[in-house]
């Protein structure tokens, strides 16, 4: 797989460990810090332990990572700061947050996942801040959401499928009667990461390869498809078109020795013309005629109508699409049509540059195990 760091959206430097406020704020309150500004908290006090020498860093994040098996897997090593590091393998937890109402209990789901990190011991004053070494996770996380489309990853989705839940109370004859229920959103059926797919990811995390900012922003309307903004998840997914479209077409030209201002007029043509005529005129392959495996054909095609869509939602707020003789909104087998239609965008671009030797960003498809998004079901034809 070809790699160039340059081409990869790349999260940003390391936080740093000095805080200066700006204007005058006051802390008249004590126990009172600034927005954004959190006291250093320890859970616990120093405690006994038969462990090595060694300084460890833990770091919970909001959402559960999804693991394929429970088998240990070995840690990544990657050199940030002069220090070797060893990223451990994630631990996803659900815990249950008990809320009181005026007559009877409901509990949340709170997932978490947690987050190992080990170095030497080094002495006291060289010893790096928790805030230092976050950056390494955080660049990892990032990658397990784009890359293995767990989208949800670090979002604050906490209670992740659930939208609204609640408990009704009947009172009758002195009788209270309580039934729970819940809403939820689409799930989206999303492979666990198993440990070939860990180690993959630790080689691109440790070469500083990333995936682009089309695929991110994928990620991002699936997250908008969680909260049924159907509308802005389209507009999402149409301007990831064409970021990568347009991406796509200026790499081929660029390799194809083409001038500045050729390559402008080609950058300057509509989605539909660059789609369909440009790239044919670049030699390249009509992707009207291109199957991409495991999607479904006539996703060029698709494309066309999600980017019709995209400039409606953006232009007028709605996103409809006629069936017949009746105009509807979007709805979620429109939505994932339109998903697996970007990502076999996202697959042919990357083939494409690969034949000829262009450096590419990674992709989901990449994964060992396979494209890890396998389904989305919509729960209102749901038994």
């Amino acid at each position: 797989m070809a790699c160039d760091p340059q081409s990869f959206s790349v999260l940003g430097d390391h936080l740093g460990t000095e805080y200066h406020l700006v204007g005058e704020t006051s802390m008249s309150n004590e126990g009172v810090l600034p927005l954004g500004i959190l006291p250093v908290r320890t859970t616990d006090p120093p405690k006994k332990t038969s462990l090595p020498d060694i300084t460890i860093f833990e770091f919970p994040i909001i959402g559960a990572v999804a693991i394929a098996d429970a088998l240990p897997w070995d840690p990544i090593e990657i050199d940030r700061n002069n220090l070797r590091m060893r990223i451990f393998k994630p631990k996803p937890a659900l815990h249950s947050v008990t809320v009181g109402g005026e007559l009877t209990t409901q509990a949340i789901d709170i997932r978490s996942t947690l987050f190992r990190v080990e170095c030497e011991l080094l002495g006291q004053a060289d010893t790096p801040n928790v805030l230092d070494v976050f950056p390494v996770v955080n660049e990892f996380v990032h990658l397990i959401r784009i890359v293995a489309r767990q989208y949800w990853l670090g979002l604050a989705m906490a209670n992740e499928g659930s939208v609204t839940q609640g408990v009704r109370t009947r009172i009758e004859a002195g009788n209270a009667v309580f039934t729970g229920q819940g809403s939820y959103s689409v799930p989206f059926i999303v492979t666990g990461l198993t440990s070939f797919g860990w180690h993959f990811l630790g080689d691109l995390f440790v070469n500083q390869c990333f995936p682009g900012t089309a695929e991110l922003l994928l990620c991002d309307a699936l997250v908008e498809v969680r909260r049924g903004a159907l509308a802005q998840a389209a507009l999402l997914l149409g301007v990831a078109s064409e970021v990568e479209l347009s991406t796509f077409l200026n790499d081929i030209a660029t390799w194809k020795g083409l001038s500045k201002n050729k390559r402008q007029a080609i950058a300057d043509t509509k989605f539909r013309e660059k789609l369909v005529t440009r790239t044919v005129e670049l030699g390249i392959p009509d992707p009207q005629g291109i199957t991409i495996p495991p999607f479904a054909p006539g996703w060029a095609q698709t494309l066309l109508e999600l980017y019709r869509i995209r400039n409606q939602a953006a232009h007028g707020g709605t996103a409809t699409v006629t069936v017949g003789s009746v105009v509807r909104p979007i709805d979620l087998t429109d939505t994932a049509r339109f998903i697996f239609a970007v990502e076999a965008l996202l697959a042919w671009t990357a083939q494409q540059r690969v034949s000829r030797s262009i450096s590419t960003s990674v992709t989901a498809t990449m994964l060992p195990s396979g494209y890890p998004l396998k389904a989305v079901i919509d729960p209102r034809n749901t038994p």
